[in-house]
């Protein structure tokens, strides 16, 4: 095992978390309530500025995109100044951006804001989440899943809320509503108090910083200094070219250390994982996003019904999101297992959903599906909790969320593009249930490679393989930078001598 990991204090499954948890999920309900009920506004936007879907889209397209892709950058500075300050920020981000969009007067204004506010959504949401990790250790499962079911909620609540706001009052007004009511999730950032077990992995990280720097600024000060003769500058200029190759690879793996992405070179297994998590984006965010509008334009559902759909899917990620933690932690299923099964069954119900033409059918997919698709953010996390270390658990969901956001980017704009060219939403919710399924199915091809291992005994511990290969890879540059350095000294102790018999 880790001796840093052995070493880090164990979470309390209690207390104080409680309340943290309360902040964590208040924080979800208006930020990812938002972000999923976009679709509400973008209904307004069409039929007020007289465009089609697919530039209507974009709206949402720059709202998902940037919350996914920002994570990176909320995941770093989280782990550099702790959850809480970062949550602040990002709220406060949120509460300006949506009051400067009910001020615009032209599409593309609606993007740039919307572009700010998804910026907002990632600093805000992402680390709230991750904090739950250092309060819960044993009751985690249960502890994520009402963390995330703060969205599943928002997604019950906001929806109906905005609709009614914007039939009485206009979606500017609506907009300024949500833009006061947001300040409320900022003072739910001061719930997430910093916890040893956060200060512990933050103090770790600070201090391989600084052993970093004062290890480069060691080989500077050792570094000898040749003589000026000729025939030493071929010899000196490939030693400063070495020298200088070396110092940009570190400078690179540290940049990419900072934001998660070196797991990608250490971890074979982390690169698949994000595949399939990236086939579960594709199709699950333009299929909650165009939910309403499929309802409206192919069935002819009031506004007010189609929102109540919406609500549907709030109701079913929040039972699936709570319901999914109990399973798991009473050992009923791994997370691999579950992320597979719910992404199939999810699957179904969104190819069925075509099919289906009148209020209460609808209502009935649209429950099943948010039962099946709302639990996969969290899962997400368990999935990455049980291959990760603790300290490489917020930059690797950043990591991922960050390929999500390339996802929803692609599944949004192709759903968009096949309702333009065949004016009905069928095809594009076809295409999105095959990509959950495809998801799925990756996933239960890996848990059946895990268990034939395992049978067979050939799979390692991780554990113990990870320090194995750590001690390898610390001898190894041990042992490379004591011979560069005996080299070193050895050419320049000939040289010196060459110098002095020529000056003799």
């Amino acid at each position: 095992m880790d001796p840093d990991i052995a070493a880090a204090p164990i979470a309390t499954d209690g207390g104080w978390g409680w309340i943290a948890l309360s902040g964590v999920f208040m924080i979800g309900t208006f930020l990812a309530g938002y972000l999923k009920s976009v679709g509400v506004l973008m209904v307004q936007w069409q039929i007020e500025y007289g465009v089609g879907a697919q530039e209507v889209s974009w709206i949402g397209i720059a709202l998902g995109f940037v919350t996914c892709t920002g994570a990176v950058i909320a995941s770093a500075l989280s782990s550099r100044f702790g959850s809480r300050i970062i949550v602040i920020i990002g709220c406060f981000v949120v509460a300006i951006t949506l009051l400067l969009g009910s001020f615009t007067c032209q599409l593309w204004q609606l993007y740039v804001t919307n572009l700010l506010t998804g910026l907002g959504i990632a600093l805000g949401y992402l680390p709230s989440l991750v904090s739950v990790g250092f309060y819960f250790d044993k009751k985690v499962g249960l502890a994520n899943g009402i963390g995330f079911s703060g969205s599943g909620f928002g997604l019950i609540v906001v929806p109906p809320i905005l609709q009614l706001l914007v039939e009485y009052f206009g979606w500017r007004t609506a907009l300024r509503i949500l833009a006061g009511s947001s300040l409320l999730p900022c003072l739910c950032g001061f719930l997430i108090k910093p916890t040893e077990k956060e200060i512990f992995w933050m103090t770790k990280e600070k201090k391989q910083r600084k052993k970093s720097l004062l290890q480069e600024n060691g080989r500077e000060v050792v570094e000898p200094v040749l003589p000026s003769d000729d025939t030493t500058k071929p010899n000196s200029a490939i030693k400063d070219s070495q020298v200088m190759s070396k110092r940009i690879k570190k400078v690179l793996y540290s940049c990419l250390k900072c934001g998660g992405f070196h797991l990608l070179i250490e971890n074979k297994i982390f690169i698949f994982i994000i595949l399939t998590f990236v086939w579960t984006s594709f199709g699950s965010f333009g299929s909650t996003i165009y939910f309403n509008a499929r309802a409206v334009f192919d069935v002819g559902l009031t506004q007010l019904e189609a929102s109540y759909l919406i609500s549907a899917i709030g109701l079913g990620n929040l039972l699936g999101r709570v319901g999914h933690g109990i399973f798991l932690d009473r050992n009923f299923m791994t997370p691999l297992g579950m992320y597979s099964l719910t992404s199939v069954i999810s699957a179904i119900s969104i190819i069925c959903y075509p099919f289906l033409d009148n209020f209460w059918t609808l209502l009935s997919c649209a429950l099943i599906f948010g039962l099946t698709n709302g639990p996969y953010p969290s899962l997400q996390v368990m999935v990455l909790r049980d291959m990760l270390s603790p300290g490489d658990v917020s930059g690797g969901f950043g990591v991922v969320l960050f390929f999500n956001g390339f996802a929803m980017v692609t599944g949004v704009l192709i759903m968009s593009f096949l309702f333009d060219t065949s004016g009905s939403y069928d095809l594009s919710f076809f295409v999105a249930g095959i990509s959950l399924f495809i998801s799925g199915f990756l996933l239960f091809l890996l848990l059946i490679q895990k268990k034939l291992k395992r049978a067979s005994g050939i799979e390692a511990i991780p554990d113990e393989d990870d320090e194995i290969n750590q001690q390898e890879a610390t001898t190894t540059e041990f042992i490379t930078a004591n011979e560069s350095q005996e080299v070193t000294k050895q050419n320049v102790t000939c040289d010196v001598t060459k110098s002095r018999e020529s000056s003799v």
